[in-house]
């Protein structure tokens, strides 16, 4: 029997033919392929067909189609008798059917991470950027038992949903259609709002220099396909590990250090210098909030909590009041003023309230300062 599948697409330069049916390789190489694949398709064909004895074979013209023919010999005297599967299990086809209508790009809410209405924050969360379907769940079948999950399904959307959710580490394809995975990695780097968020980038690409533009853009691991399910767990978990132990320094540092001295490196440290700033400029308003710090910032409180809770392990509201106190131990340390007044000055309408939280950051009152100052 002789089949024929013709189609009228972009076509096959005839200098890629030969590659066509190797494993991974893909003819449009372009990191933001407009044409959805994974290189392995036609390589299964084959191997299928060749199983059955049978042939492939392909003619293409550039921009305006390509046909490919599958001989198969019929009857089974050509198989050995080993090869032949006499109870066969026949699927459905209207099951095959129901089956490819999922691989749909649909936008991922928070509610559907992981089938559960309620999130636990504690549970790390990932964003998946993949355009193949199968590849995403493949992928997803093994972290969303241990992570929350968030997918998107081209570069462009990776990056809309890295600024939304502020994911713990992101992983993502190299070639993606409309934005590459190199360019996903790079903006996402540069960004204050997303900037400390882990990358690891797949690709099918092996050759070092592939890897090497990866690193240059600031990508945090790499890892190249076809890889080891394990292999790719124990990445994440410890680019997520290296991460935590980074928030729990700065943490410290923010809570034994006076406002003007906090200190972090690259980007973080530009962050966090300017939400400082912020609060430092608003210390004496009891009325500034997280909102209107957020607003000052360019960010959503959302986007504000969990980006402060990444970089040093406080919520927006505990960063805020820590700042407040310490400038409180510099006053009354320095001019020995006032317990109510110092209160006033660093945004507490309640000096009572003051005291308890000043009590409970330093174990020492606000009142046991001014004795030893004076």
């Amino acid at each position: 029997v002789e089949i024929d599948v013709r189609d009228t697409g972009i076509g096959i330069p005839q200098e890629k033919i030969d590659h066509i049916f190797d494993r991974f390789y893909q003819v449009d190489t372009s990191s933001t392929r407009s044409h959805e694949g994974t290189g392995i398709g036609l390589s299964l064909v084959k191997e299928l067909i060749e199983i059955h004895r049978g042939l492939i074979s392909v003619v293409s013209t550039p921009g305006k189609g390509t046909v490919f023919t599958i001989t198969l010999p019929l009857g089974k005297i050509h198989l050995h008798p080993s090869e032949i599967v006499v109870d066969a299990v026949h699927q459905p086809i209207d099951h095959i059917y129901a089956q490819s209508e999922v691989d749909q790009p649909e936008a991922i809410t928070a509610k559907e991470l992981t089938g559960s209405d309620e999130q636990d924050e504690n549970i790390p969360m990932l964003l998946l950027i993949e355009d193949n379907y199968d590849v995403r769940e493949y992928i997803k079948t093994y972290v969303v038992q241990h992570y929350r999950v968030i997918e998107a399904f081209d570069g462009e959307e990776g990056i809309k949903k890295a600024k939304e959710f502020i994911p713990d580490l992101i992983i993502s394809d190299v070639m993606m259609p409309k934005k590459d995975g190199y360019e996903v990695c790079n903006i996402i780097k540069k960004d204050l709002v997303t900037s400390h968020i882990p990358v690891i980038l797949l690709t099918a690409k092996a050759a070092s220099e592939d890897k090497i533009s990866g690193l240059e853009i600031g990508a945090d691991d790499y890892l190249v396909k076809p890889f080891d399910s394990t292999e790719l767990l124990v990445r994440v978990k410890n680019l997520i590990e290296n991460r935590r132990r980074l928030r729990e320094k700065f943490g410290k540092e923010v809570v034994t250090l006076k406002p003007d001295e906090v200190t972090v490196t690259s980007t973080e440290q530009v962050f966090l210098n300017t939400v400082k700033n912020i609060i430092e400029q608003n210390m004496s308003d009891e009325n500034f909030d997280v909102e209107q710090l957020a607003a000052a910032v360019n960010m959503s409180y959302t986007q504000l909590h969990r980006k402060l809770k990444a970089v040093i392990d406080q919520s927006a509201n505990q960063f805020i009041r820590t700042m407040r106190l310490h400038r409180a131990m510099d006053i009354l340390k320095q001019n020995g003023a006032i317990v109510s007044e110092t209160a006033y000055a660093v945004g507490f309408g309640s000096p009572a309230y003051f005291t308890k939280c000043f009590n409970e950051q330093f174990g020492i009152s606000p009142s046991d300062i001014k004795k030893q100052s004076s």
